[in-house]
């Protein structure tokens, strides 16, 4: 049996636990009876504290994910640019989509147009380092697939344009294969105001994915935008600048994952930018046709989600 402690002379009481508490208690002041029992009140407490720390739930850290970012086959409806996915990563998206054919009918108020959407990610694009940023191991992903669209004119102000589009795409140097799809239809409201070309516009629709190797996903939208352009008589007679702001909502969100491992959904995103074009004809830089070269600022009011967009048409094309 252990020996009895002398509370007289100030002996400390230690209790050991499976936590290893131990607790101290002089007594130089009390008189025997008070220290005894305030011992007693002191270790049957350090017994239940450490009892309780033994029984407690670890707390777990989520392990940081190693590529915060959006599935990149959504790389279709932002379009091309750059975009700044979180603090630690940036990712560059240049996607091209030649017409195939077109056809008209119904007297020329519609017409249908088929083309060859793709598209090429770059995972970590700094604005910093382009050299480094070009190199082909830093290319991500790479898709192609085919998109209709039918342009149906209502009336001379009012137009719907339905599109469709079905891709295929993987992540180089992995096995990791996905169909895309698309789906949405757009409207064009058009008319002139102190001699500038005004465009109301609006979408709904829906993006997603499916893939052979992890969950599946989607989202649906909407978006209203405003278009307007004028002719530059001063300086340009050919030319004319495009205005425009957009803004999208998504009513399924997009998780965007970040590097500390909190998923961020993302519930918006806002864009305003500017182009020049040509009056009556398309840009032409070497073999490639633009209505329209300018740049755009988008970006999310629910998340980190930022960038800087290149503008080759109106939102209101594919």
């Amino acid at each position: 049996m252990a020996p009895t402690p002398d509370y007289s002379k100030g002996e400390q009481v230690t209790v050991d636990s499976s936590t290893g508490v131990t607790f101290a208690l002089m007594v130089n002041q009390l008189s025997f009876a008070y220290r005894a029992r305030a011992a007693q009140i002191l270790c049957s407490l350090g017994l239940c504290a450490s009892h309780a720390l033994a029984q407690a739930p670890q707390a777990t850290v989520p392990e940081p994910l190693s590529n915060p970012t959006i599935h990149w086959a959504y790389a279709d409806f932002f379009g091309s640019g750059w975009y700044r996915l979180s603090e630690q990563q940036n990712a560059l998206i240049v996607g091209y989509n030649p017409e195939i054919r077109s056809k008209t009918y119904l007297d020329g108020r519609a017409v249908a147009t088929l083309s060859a959407p793709m598209t090429l990610g770059l995972s970590n694009f700094q604005l910093d380092d382009v050299p480094g940023a070009l190199e082909p191991d830093n290319l991500a992903a790479v898709s192609a697939g085919l998109g209709m669209d039918v342009d149906i004119k209502l009336s001379e102000r009012l137009s719907i344009r339905p599109y469709a589009h079905l891709g295929y795409g993987t992540l180089l140097g992995e096995s990791n294969d996905t169909w895309t799809y698309r789906a949405d239809i757009r409207s064009r409201y058009r008319y002139t105001l102190f001699g500038v070309d005004v465009d109301v516009l609006a979408s709904v629709g829906t993006v997603g994915y499916t893939t052979n190797r992890g969950p599946n996903d989607r989202f649906t939208f909407g978006s209203a935008g405003l278009e307007y352009s004028h002719r530059l008589t001063l300086f340009d007679p050919d030319g004319r600048l495009h205005w425009h702001v957009n803004y999208s909502n998504f009513f399924d969100d997009i998780v965007l994952q970040t590097s500390t491992g909190v998923s961020e959904r993302t519930t918006d995103a806002w864009e305003a930018g500017f182009a020049y074009g040509l009056v009556n004809r398309d840009l032409k830089i070497w073999r490639f046709s633009f209505d329209r070269l300018g740049i755009a600022l988008a970006r999310s009011g629910s998340s980190e989600l930022a960038g800087i967009r290149l503008v080759f048409n109106s939102h209101y094309e594919p």
